[in-house]
């Protein structure tokens, strides 16, 4: 039991001076909005991939066949790079004046193993070749929500998007309405004596010639409009923040903290299946890889095979 928890500690203070929290936070950003994420652990520490520099494919059963993920890197840091440039004197995929080219990596699952290299300019770069068992691989590709026979995920803002999608432009049309009723227009009758440039040029607590009843203000006269859009606005702002967890306390005397403690186990339950899924695709394979590198490195004993 000592040597277990301080095998545990030895993790979790690594965990802690890592900078491994910032990417998890902005995967989970990516997750909410886009509905899939890559995390590759590498020695520098996570690196994320967002869903438009990365492609992947699932069996039936949801189990990673092959990733291939897309980044721009300096030619410089490419070893041997002189040797990779390609045959043809110019191609889309090749500009000499361009400090940064297009680096493919490609991970396949190979029976319980995965391999993976990398490529620039349809040439595999020397050295970059690696495998790992499936059980502790660095390749961590999340899901927010999973859907049966797809490769990929989908995400929360996906499934509330007509509502964010008409907030969005009832809140265009208040502020376009306000701004038109912020204005200050005012209109002279074209009988009266009074001339608008001298209404106009009038300062403040001026004595002008002429009749009141001859100017008028433009007004708007769209409060009863503008209260509809609000008291809708109102609605579906509180629907968005019930779907996105966002804890709105009864405004009482008597509220009891009883009460906000049910309110946020109730919260917290909607998305009892999301915590089950990052648990099975990100937590346990994210530690595993964490023990798998540390017991390399020998910074904890290797631990027996069945505990």
């Amino acid at each position: 039991d000592l040597s277990f928890a301080k095998i545990e500690r030895t993790i979790l203070d690594a965990i802690a001076a890592s900078d491994d929290r910032v990417v998890i936070h902005q995967a989970l950003q990516h997750l909410v909005v886009g509905g899939n994420a890559l995390i590759f652990m590498g020695k520098e520490g996570l690196k994320l991939y967002p869903l438009n520099r990365y492609v992947i494919e699932r069996d039936g059963n949801g189990n990673v066949i092959e990733i291939i993920t897309k980044e721009r890197i300096n030619k410089d840091l490419i070893p041997n790079y002189e040797t990779l440039k390609p045959n043809v004197p110019y191609s889309q995929e090749y500009d000499e004046d361009k400090e940064e080219c297009d680096v493919y990596t490609h991970v396949k699952r190979d029976n319980n193993r995965f391999v993976w290299h990398q490529e620039v300019h349809d040439k595999k770069i020397p050295g970059t070749q690696s495998k790992s068992p499936v059980d502790s691989t660095p390749w961590l590709p999340l899901r927010f929500n999973t859907v049966d026979g797809e490769a990929y995920g989908r995400g929360r803002v996906g499934q509330f998007i007509g509502d964010l999608k008409s907030l969005e432009a009832l809140s265009q049309a208040i502020v376009e309405g306000s701004a038109a009723a912020a204005k200050v227009v005012f209109t002279v009758s074209p009988s009266s004596t009074t001339k608008p440039q001298t209404l106009a040029q009038a300062g403040n607590g001026a004595i002008v010639q002429g009749r009141p009843d001859d100017i008028g203000v433009v007004q708007v006269g769209k409060t009863a409009d503008f209260a509809t859009a609000l008291q809708h606005m109102q609605t579906l702002e509180k629907r968005l923040n019930e779907a996105f967890l966002i804890l709105s306390v009864r405004q009482s005397e008597r509220t009891t903290a009883e009460e906000v403690r049910m309110t946020q186990m109730e919260l917290e339950q909607q998305l009892g299946g999301l915590f089950g899924l990052l648990t099975v695709e990100f937590l346990v394979p994210y530690l595993n890889r964490k023990l798998s590198v540390f017991q390399k490195t020998g910074e904890i004993p290797r631990i027996p095979k069945g505990m």
